[in-house]
């Protein structure tokens, strides 16, 4: 994107799309703030005034359509008769001091409250498209200003001018004391206070604002959340990944500091946060920018269907040196950089829905209760008041999960029945769990949390349970229930391992049994799933809260403390290592683990198998993990691995191989040797088109056995190398990766891009703040 000077505020730009010609009007009601319009004598404003819902004078002449509480509560359990509105979530993230919340407060005034914090920072409002100035007009914050009544206020006044066939000059809206029209006498008040609010709503408006203009052609409900550098947008949203289908993304980075290393792994600056977080291993250390990209875009995805446009890339920047170049490399890897101002106005014409006006009626509801969370079913016979059959209310569910204004637990755990009303309330209060700085060192130390720790945390309001917050996590698979016997200190409690703040163990052992997977998928879940489905199927094991802690081990132990096994997560290899254990019990203690890790894995579609890492890449050093490794049952004959083998390593593997001889891996997913998927050919083949045009040639000689000149700038030249050489490879994007770091490059800059390709390749790689980490 590009910015003039005037439009810097700062010492940073961001593009901001300036409005037409306006003034205020402010209402002498209320004291509210609107965009009023300048229309000139022969303007289409004045020729349409007909078309909106501008107060006249009441005559006699007047055609008068009054609204009763019983004749608006008939509309309402009509599930027929609906209501326009545009549902939208935007997501607002990027990577560190890349001035997102910034942009925000510049584009949004409703998010000028919002501060650059390091949680999830929340605002919503009303807007609407006004066809006659093209253009989107905002009103701020749903709950405080009665947001939903204006959106049921849309609704009845098209409802009224559709169920008449006289002309409608005039609508009157008439409340009448307390209403009694449902068994409950909640829904009974807020039926009172809904009439009050329409009344109020249409009483007010002594002249034409813009506003009035807008709202009667459909409402947009917009909700924002501004994602911090935290453990909870990190860890908890990616599960509500497929659920949030009408959200959008605006993703963050800084033009001159980030463009140049799309694949490394992003650093946060020193003074950022309190260091004894570690959030830089913690949370940085994973992936590289673009991969955070991909994994914030997915936020928007649609489960069981596809969107277009979910996301957009913008780009701050600080000045102007070297601005088209930045610019190009970047429109490069995402294509384009999207006019920030865009997806609201493209959002309010792509996701416009119909539904029931009772689902605005019940929706707003809980903004007066001010209620956090409620159980599925107790909100599901609330539904039932407003007619509304199980069909209707899921529909109901879905509707308002889908851009964040609810959390329907049971679209993630079927077996749930949470609902989560306040979603970004909800969500900080876990900041005081995955950030725990209180006495018990267990907790950060090795992520278990007992239930008096989680009671002392969660159980500050008498309407708040640590219960809830810990079934929640129960649901995302991010926490598991420990009883006294499962634990080697006599405690009940939860294993919620992202708790811990140690830094993580970055050694991969050679000979250990290792759990190989597709390297674009993530398992965070599986330390979680394993401890729950191991301890319960092996009584023998204790979950180990006594030795020195890492955030990625989990460590087993017999109810004796003598050590089992430890799991070691890598990202894409996940590491079972054991002590000198005996030939029967080895065998007993691996069997079980083969049989869960087949259990956990079945349950999705990632391709898996069990390997041990080659020898040959031994020289890498400790926190690069090996590209070379060796698939089981071990049939290979390895001189390295032969020599680098001692007798017990060998008898160690035999076991191996023999367990899963026995338990095999089905053929449809089984995972023979990496590949390039179609993105990560891209990727590479990009890069390759980087370097200079002497080695760019070297490296096709290298693959393809030609020296023939090619345009060394074509990243489809690249891309049939690495088609051709998948063609004669088994396991072709490891063997490319190692080949191509064997290739020697004089010039310093060439290698560094090669090295970028491949650590940018291997997922579980870390980059090293200092040599000592």
């Amino acid at each position: 994107m590009s910015a003039s000077n005037k439009e810097r505020a700062d010492d940073e730009a961001f593009y901001v799309e300036s409005s037409q010609e306006e003034s205020k009007h402010v209402d002498k009601n209320t004291g509210d703030s609107y965009h009023e319009c300048c229309p000139g004598k022969d303007s289409p404003v004045n020729e349409k005034k007909r078309h909106y819902s501008e107060p006249q004078p009441s005559t006699e002449s007047d055609k008068l359509f009054d609204v009763y509480p019983n004749w608006l509560k008939d509309k309402m359990l009509d599930s027929t008769i609906k209501v326009k509105v545009t549902p939208m979530l935007l997501i607002n993230c990027g990577l560190p001091s890349s001035k997102k919340t910034t942009a925000l407060k510049k584009l949004l005034k409703a998010a000028l409250d919002l501060k650059e914090e390091d949680g999830i920072g929340f605002c919503d409002m009303l807007a609407a498209r006004n066809l006659l100035q093209n253009k989107i007009v905002f009103m701020p914050q749903l709950q405080e200003n009665k947001g939903y009544s204006s959106v049921m206020y849309a609704g009845v006044e098209d409802i009224a001018r559709s169920s008449t066939a006289k002309r409608i000059e005039v609508i009157r809206v008439l409340p009448s004391g307390k209403f009694s029209g449902f068994s409950n006498q909640d829904l009974n008040n807020h039926f009172t206070t809904i009439m009050e609010d329409l009344h109020y709503l249409k009483k007010r408006q002594h002249e034409f604002t813009e506003w009035d203009q807008s709202y009667t052609n459909g409402l947009a409900l917009i909700n924002v959340w501004d994602l911090g550098l935290n453990k909870i947008p990190t860890y908890v949203l990616p599960h509500l990944a497929g659920h949030l289908y009408n959200s959008h993304v605006w993703m963050f980075l800084d033009l001159l500091r980030d463009v140049d290393h799309l694949y490394e792994v992003p650093d946060i600056p020193e003074n950022r946060y309190d260091k004894s977080r570690n959030d830089r291993e913690l949370i940085m250390r994973w992936r590289s920018r673009i991969r955070y990209f991909i994994r914030f875009a997915k936020f928007a995805s649609m489960k069981n269907g596809n969107r277009r446009k979910i996301c957009s890339i913008i780009a701050s920047y600080n000045g102007l040196t070297n601005l088209e170049g930045k610019m190009k490399k970047l429109k490069d890897v995402v294509n384009t950089v999207s006019n920030v101002a865009s997806p609201i106005k493209d959002g309010l014409d792509d996701h416009v829905k119909k539904v029931p006006l009772s689902f605005m009626f019940l929706r707003s509801f809980f903004y007066e209760k001010d209620q956090l969370y409620i159980m599925k079913d107790e909100l599901q016979e609330l539904s039932k008041e407003l007619n509304m059959d199980d069909e209707k209310f899921q529909e109901f569910c879905r509707f308002f999960t889908s851009f964040g204004s609810i959390i329907d637990v049971s679209l993630i755990d079927p077996s749930s029945n949470l609902i989560i009303l306040q979603p970004i309330s909800f969500l900080n209060k876990l900041d005081k769990l995955f950030y725990y700085s209180s006495g018990d060192s267990v907790v950060t130390s090795h992520g278990f949390v007992s239930k008096a720790t989680a009671e002392a945390i969660f159980n500050e309001k008498p309407d708040e349970n640590a219960a809830t917050f810990m079934a929640f996590l129960e649901s995302l698979r991010m926490a598991t229930k420990i009883l006294p016997g499962q634990v080697s200190i006599d405690q009940q409690g939860y294993y919620i391992p992202n708790v811990c703040n140690h830094l993580p163990l970055l050694q991969c052992s050679p000979t250990s049994l290792h759990l190989v997977h597709d390297m674009n998928i993530s398992l965070s879940h599986f330390k979680v799933s394993f401890t729950a489905n191991f301890l319960r199927s092996y009584p023998k094991a204790q979950l180990d809260v006594s030795r020195t802690p890492h955030i990625n081990v989990t460590r087993f132990c017999f109810h004796s403390d003598d050590p089992l096994f430890e799991l070691v997560y890598l990202g894409d290899i996940i590491e079972f290592r054991f002590p000198d254990l005996d030939k029967e019990l080895l065998l007993e203690v691996c069997e079980n683990i083969v049989k869960n890790c087949h259990e956990i894995m079945n349950e999705s579609d990632i391709l898996y198998n069990f390997a041990i890492m080659c020898a040959t890449n031994q020289h890498q050093g400790s926190c690069k993990l090996h590209m070379e490794r060796h698939a089981l049952p071990f049939k290979d004959d390895c001189e390295r691995c032969s020599a680098a083998m001692s007798n017990k390593d060998v008898e160690r593997i035999k076991i191996f191989s023999s367990i899963l001889t026995k338990h095999e891996i089905s053929e449809k997913k089984i995972l023979n040797g990496d590949f390039f998927s179609a993105e990560d050919a891209a990727i590479v083949s990009e890069k390759l088109t980087e370097l200079s045009a002497e080695r760019a040639k070297a490296v096709y000689s290298e693959f393809m056995g030609t020296s023939s000149d090619k345009d060394w700038r074509d990243w489809k030249v690249f891309m049939q190398m690495i088609l051709t050489w998948e063609e004669k490879n088994k396991d072709a994007k490891r063997q490319f990766l190692s080949k191509l770091q064997s290739i020697p490059f004089a010039d310093k800059s060439d290698a560094d891009k090669i090295q970028q390709i491949v650590n940018s390749q291997i997922k579980g790689y870390y980059k090293q703040a200092s040599d000592n980490v």
